[in-house]
């Protein structure tokens, strides 16, 4: 019996690479290892083989202990060793077995039983060389990511592209086991919430991860609906719990407008594994999207991404959009880290404040620029916005007045602004600064891993944005 080699190839955004090479090797000898092109029978494998879509490459090999050196266009060569340890052909590996196996949690070690997966996964396979191995209720960044979609008349759920991948789940059978469940990327559509929201009500709706009976190794989808609620900010704050035994992977508002249904939010809820180390991310979404909320949140499609920040590095921010308001001087769009709102020290005293950008004009709905800068986000008063250019434009706004460009510190306050001729009471207010505004907006933070979003509120009304843009890497 076989496994397949169980390696995904990840570019530097994260993301699954396609066209890496992948040249397996036996691992005591460094010489080339035999591969096959299938679970069973004589057919030669190409090694060094190359990944497809997914980050994977079609190499079955024998029971042993392996080595597989990757190479990409700029992407430093790397080896990664693992086993071929198929439970299929009945045997036992006790070097593997011998000390048990460790959970990650310090002090804590236990055997633990390990599911098939299916045959894109690698059936019967206990694999090493993944850190995710044995953390219950974690994915990687790459598997379980979606964008979830609404039938307007029935309010069934699906995702808009192909999602699926792998994830540690309980044992429905077994007590204390973990099964490796895999499902291969499919669209998921015509999903039924439990429970929907009254007509002019919001309500949180759970995708979830089911686990398959022992043997089958591959994973469901379920959603689980909380309780309906007066506002979006109401039912964000009032999830449904986690199913027992199941791992929750998005979190989606509905709000219900006389029988039409509707995503006004949502938020990846994934647990990522500890291995995960992503670098830099990006999130471009040209779709134009609304919120009313009070409080910060983000979009229907959230300008959104994941990072893990090492000790002594900074995360770098970019971000440009255009943004519109339903009630004059309401909206405000901030950054933040994890569940923190950007902030920035004062040269005046006080501080650190929060850190937003506002219009600071009388005129509703009209398309402004949003940018990013180095103090922060930023807006202008101006009376319309041109199309962005695909290469070659800027971060960052250029003003064509004084004091045009205008944040929000502290929370609160009233459009006076800090510049020539202008100021702001201690505590925060609307500051409007002069020409250029542009740049990156450089954060420090503890070691670990942020989710780094843009959020939007709008005091009265509804704020609106398209044409988003966002990257983020980290600095070391």
């Amino acid at each position: 019996m076989r496994c397949r080699n169980p390696l995904i190839v990840l570019g530097s955004d994260g993301r699954p690479l396609a066209g890496a090479k992948v040249h397996t090797t036996i691992r005591s000898s460094g010489s080339d290892a035999s591969v096959y092109a299938n679970e069973t029978g004589g057919t030669a494998g190409t090694n060094p083989a190359t990944t497809d879509a997914q980050g994977r490459v079609v190499q079955w090999l024998d029971r042993g202990a392996y080595t597989s050196t990757i190479t990409a266009e700029g992407m430093e060569p790397y080896a990664e060793p693992w086993d071929s340890a198929p439970a299929a052909d009945g045997a036992v590996d006790p070097g593997w077995l011998s000390g048990e196996l460790e959970d990650g949690a310090a002090g804590v070690s236990t055997t633990r039983k390990l599911g098939p997966g299916s045959d894109e996964a690698a059936p019967g396979c206990a694999l090493q060389g993944f850190a995710d191995i044995l953390q219950a209720g974690v994915v990687a960044s790459t598997d379980w990511s979606l964008t979830a979609t609404i039938n307007a008349g029935t309010g069934e759920l699906g995702s808009e592209a192909n999602t699926g991948g792998i994830a540690w789940l309980p044992d429905p059978a077994v007590s204390g086991a973990l099964l490796r469940c895999v499902q291969s990327p499919i669209k998921l559509k015509e999903l039924k919430p439990p429970s929907l929201p009254a007509s002019g009500k919001y309500m949180a709706v759970c995708f979830e991860l089911i686990p398959s009976t022992w043997g089958e190794g591959v994973n469901s989808v379920a959603l689980h609906s909380g309780a309906s609620k007066a506002s979006q900010a109401e039912a964000e704050a009032a999830p449904p719990a986690t199913t027992a035994g199941r791992l929750q992977v998005l979190q989606v508002v509905i709000k219900n407008t006389g029988g039409v249904y509707s995503i006004v939010g949502q938020t990846d809820i994934r647990v990522l594994a500890a291995n995960e180390t992503t670098r830099s991310a990006k999130s471009i979404i040209a779709t134009e999207q609304s919120r009313e909320a009070t409080t910060f949140g983000t979009l229907a499609t959230p300008d959104e991404v994941t990072v893990t920040l090492p000790g002594s590095s900074l995360i770098a921010v970019a971000y440009q959009a255009v943004w519109k308001e339903s009630v004059a001087e309401a909206a405000r769009a901030a950054l933040f880290i994890g569940a923190n709102q950007l902030k920035i020290a004062s040269a005046g005293g006080g501080g650190p404040f929060t850190q937003s950008a506002a219009t600071g004009t009388s005129a509703a709905n009209v398309l402004r620029s949003l940018a990013m800068t180095a103090g922060g986000l930023v807006s202008g008063p101006g009376t319309g916005v041109g199309e962005d250019v695909t290469t070659g434009q800027l971060i960052g706004l250029v003003s064509q007045a004084e004091k045009s460009l205008i944040m929000e510190l502290g929370g609160g306050g009233t459009p006076a602004g800090i510049g020539a001729g202008a100021s702001t009471g201690a505590g925060g207010g609307v500051i409007t600064t002069a020409f250029v505004a542009a740049g990156v907006a450089y954060v420090f933070a503890a070691a670990g891993t942020y989710k780094v979003s843009v959020q939007f509120k709008a005091s009265s009304g509804k704020v609106t944005a398209k044409n988003r843009k966002l990257w983020v890497w980290v600095v070391a």
